[in-house]
């Protein structure tokens, strides 16, 4: 299973029909010792699988160690992945790992797909938001995603009413905004009604429709409130325009872009078959893109070529 969130993340209302596998033995084991039923699901799952590789340094079993344990655990590639520490006395704390986002080709998109999610995560955290969605909508969203121009032809499924379940909304520091939420909470939070199919742009950008606020403008919001500095926010400000461009399709995605350098190379024939010069030639200037020694407006906007960032 490595389309979709795991459950062990969600209450029940959200794991609308899905089932994983899990070793009951372990689970048993696992609740009996004092884990809750949902952290129990999650390791089972995790014990179900035969371990896919073992080091031969590590076949010496230490009962003080975790690293039989990461070895199960770093081989599970789901789209959000929780870690937990490496060790008892490890200064590397609990981690929740996102990883559906490919790497992109210029250290400027991956940069901002990563400034993106970090302040998106401040966003939940501050003004109490809940972006969750049923998981047969999430599977229904990663589908879409592999179409070809996703980004600019498809729709998502998103929640409209991120208000959270039992929040004081009252508290909010986001509440006096005039359409920053969907009204109060809704008492049941996986009602059809709380969700629609929303463009890219629309999510990140806001939708009166729905009177959804988008992330952006939430993001926005949440560096107005904690004050960010004039030089972050000129930052900031290029990095989101320049999504926000891509999610309207005024900017191109790398798929597209290398699609179109394809098709568009002098060598190709129109007959399905990128040979070695166009592959050549294909390398070149990713790599001259990567390094930031072109820039092409096409793909990554106008502002970020004078953006400075180590």
């Amino acid at each position: 299973h490595y389309l979709s969130d795991h459950p062990y993340f969600c209450g029940d209302g959200i794991n609308d029909g899905y089932k994983l596998k899990i070793n009951q033995e372990w689970f048993d084991k696992l609740k009996d010792s004092g884990m809750t039923d949902r952290l129990a699901y999650h390791f089972a799952s995790l014990f179900s699988h035969d371990s896919l590789v073992i080091f031969e340094d590590r076949l010496e079993f230490d009962p003080d160690s975790t690293e039989h344990f990461e070895n199960l655990n770093s081989t599970n590639w789901n789209s959000v992945r929780f870690k937990p520490p490496p060790s008892y006395d490890s200064p590397i704390g609990w981690r929740v790992e996102f990883r559906p986002v490919d790497i992109q080709t210029t250290d400027f998109e991956n940069g901002a797909y990563v400034a993106l999610l970090n302040l998106l995560t401040k966003v939940i955290n501050d003004f109490d938001v809940d972006f969750s969605l049923p998981i047969s909508l999430s599977d229904i969203n990663m589908e879409r995603a592999h179409e070809i121009d996703a980004v600019t032809k498809q729709k998502f499924w998103w929640r409209t009413n991120i208000v959270k379940e039992g929040s004081d909304y009252t508290k909010n520091p986001a509440k006096d905004n005039n359409w920053a939420f969907f009204g109060e909470p809704d008492q049941n939070n996986f009602d059809p009604s709380n969700f629609a199919e929303m463009t890219i742009a629309e999510i990140l950008e806001g939708s009166e429709e729905y009177s959804y606020k988008g992330l952006l403008p939430l993001i926005d919001e949440y560096m107005a409130l904690n004050k960010f500095s004039e030089e972050d926010l000129k930052f900031y400000n290029v990095i989101f325009k320049f999504l926000a461009q891509r999610g309207r399709g005024e900017v191109k995605t790398g798929a597209r872009y290398m699609r179109d350098f394809v098709l568009n190379h002098p060598d190709y024939q129109k007959d399905s078959v990128v040979n070695e010069k166009i592959c050549y030639d294909l390398v070149k200037e990713t790599t001259l893109l990567g390094a930031r020694l072109k820039w092409d407006e096409s793909f990554l906007g106008v502002e970020g070529e004078e953006l400075e960032y180590e």
